[in-house]
């Protein structure tokens, strides 16, 4: 459900799982992409990265800032690498912090996939007590960690 965004309250469009800088490579010319709705059993054929699986408010802005300088950003940069490699030379190097990156990268998608959230909360004592906000914040913030 995607509602506009309140800048007095910091809260933002929270991308679920798949953050907007991945998603936007997939654009066509109209910027727009196809896309498979797994919940609902369709194929969309007007799907944006500025608006596909967000919510308002899902993340809180503290993690929505912890997400964006520890994950995204340095996962952005691995792929500017990648992106500037010359693919015809023998060899290449990959930056020191490749490996460590990328799989802070991938688990992040897990621990943001909202099964993952249901999981947490039918497997904890307290969790189902929480705000929904903090429960999402406690999955991406934590699974990252596990």
């Amino acid at each position: 459900m995607n509602m506009p965004t309140n800048k007095s309250d910091g809260l933002v469009n929270s991308h679920i799982q798949m953050p907007k800088l991945l998603l936007k490579r997939f654009h066509n010319r109209f910027n727009k992409f196809f896309y498979y709705d797994v919940r609902e059993g369709f194929i969309g054929t007007n799907g944006s990265a500025k608006s596909i699986n967000t919510e308002y408010g899902y993340y809180s802005a503290s993690t929505e800032q912890f997400l964006r300088d520890y994950i995204e950003t340095p996962f952005g940069q691995i792929v500017k690498y990648i992106e500037n490699i010359d693919f015809s030379q023998d060899y290449f190097r990959l930056t020191p912090d490749f490996e460590e990156t990328t799989m802070n990268f991938v688990y992040a998608l897990l621990a943001r996939d909202p099964d993952t959230v249901g999981e947490i909360n039918k497997n904890s004592v307290f969790l189902q007590f929480l705000p929904a906000r903090t429960r999402h914040d406690i999955a991406a913030r934590n699974g990252i960690a596990f």
